[in-house]
């Protein structure tokens, strides 16, 4: 592709870079045009853009010779795979049928947004495909079935891509903030966020009643009412000092991170034979008193226990008899993993794997499957029902 090539997309000008995940439910039907103008690709230098391309057309061959499947059928014999065709946006000179993406996607989070709201929006956009890696909301796309959760074949194809990519486009859009309007953890997971935050401040945005793919609504909702329109002050001042807003379905929360320094996992570390102690701790709302409640008696030894900044920021607004609960559910995974009282899951079986397991009647936690080699246990996330939007 010819990288010198004048981009068919506004010059938005904006400081912010929406990150948005794509969409399993996708119309049909389109024409045989395919604009290259559109393409992502010319926000990147020419060997990143072929790379793309390059890993594209893996991805589709992976679909084409019966490496995906899903629940036992192969994604090939899917109605929304079976017209895939290695047209250009492949590497390919094939007719295909086109849409583009804001169009295609019909999901949770594009059935909130009007098409005007994309054609007038302020806000520069990628959208994370596990199919095209990353999309322009006007780039030319084939309708196509594929997640991440399909297969860890999509995970190794874009992991250590995507990061280098979106720091080169959010470099030449000359960006300050990158807004993680993906919601789904298994998106999410593609970006070394460390990286990324050496270079661009993060925000997150979090629901009060729903995480995972289940906030994709009200974040749409967001981006349809103000996200989208507002100009970057206002929305400075929304994100950085309201640091809320209530959508039509629920309050959402924005979280902003400065940088991998300021955020750095929470460890627990073993201090003595019988006390499990919060390391690390610098956040002024999290008190002492509440950190004498977590430490109790079980006598774990060896072992480096670490939270995601995700379940920290929920400790800080848990009750002390939940947070209380809490080394006790870790000191049973460890010690008796299938505890009856815990009633553990593995709730994702590709890496990285997710265990789940119960705190009380109400709460729950998630940990990466726990890797007794290194005495290393990865705490993912602390909560109600559905944690990350996964299961019950």
């Amino acid at each position: 592709m010819n990288n010198n090539v004048q981009s068919n997309f506004p010059d938005f000008k904006s400081k912010f870079l929406v990150l948005l995940s794509c969409s399993n439910h996708k119309k049909e039907k389109g024409s045989q045009f395919y604009d290259v103008k559109s393409s992502v690709q010319n926000l990147l230098k020419k060997t990143k853009g072929d790379d793309l391309l390059q890993l594209r057309e893996l991805a589709l061959s992976y679909i084409e010779d019966g490496s995906f499947d899903r629940d036992g059928k192969l994604l090939k014999e899917y109605p929304y795979n079976n017209d895939l065709a290695h047209g250009p946006d492949f590497n390919g000179k094939d007719k295909a049928i086109y849409l583009p993406v804001y169009k295609r996607y019909s999901g949770r989070f594009y059935r909130e947004i009007e098409g005007s709201n994309w054609l007038s929006r302020n806000r520069n956009v990628v959208i994370v495909s596990s199919l095209y890696g990353l999309l322009l909301p006007e780039e030319n796309i084939q309708r196509y079935s594929l997640t991440v959760g399909d297969s860890s074949l999509i995970s190794d194809i874009w992991h250590t891509e995507l990061t280098p990519f979106i720091l080169e486009i959010a470099k030449k859009l000359k960006v300050n903030y990158i807004i993680d309007g993906m919601a789904d953890p298994e998106y999410i997971d593609l970006f070394d966020w460390n990286e990324i935050k050496t270079e661009f401040g993060v925000v997150r945005i979090k629901g009060e009643q729903n995480e995972g793919p289940s906030l994709l609504e009200s974040i749409g909702s967001f981006f349809s009412e103000v996200g989208f329109g507002i100009s970057d002050s206002e929305l400075e001042k929304l994100i950085f000092e309201k640091k809320k807003y209530k959508t039509k379905y629920e309050e959402i929360v924005f979280i902003h991170e400065k940088s991998t320094e300021e955020n750095e996992v929470f460890k627990v570390s073993e201090s003595s034979a019988e006390y499990i102690t919060l390391l690390q701790v610098n956040l002024p709302d999290f008190s002492e008193a509440i950190l004498q409640e977590a430490k109790t008696e079980y006598g774990i030894k060896n072992i480096e226990i670490v939270f995601s900044m995700k379940v920290f920021m929920k400790l800080v607004n848990m009750a002390k008899e939940i947070i209380a609960k809490v080394p006790k559910a870790i000191t049973l995974y460890v010690t008796d993993p299938n505890h009856p009282s815990l009633k553990t899951r593995i709730i994702r079986n590709h890496d990285p794997k997710i265990v789940r397991c119960r705190i009380d009647n109400k709460y729950r936690i998630h940990f990466n499957l726990w890797d007794s080699e290194h005495k290393l246990l990865y705490v993912r996330d602390i909560g109600g029902h559905r944690l990350e939007g996964i299961g019950d």
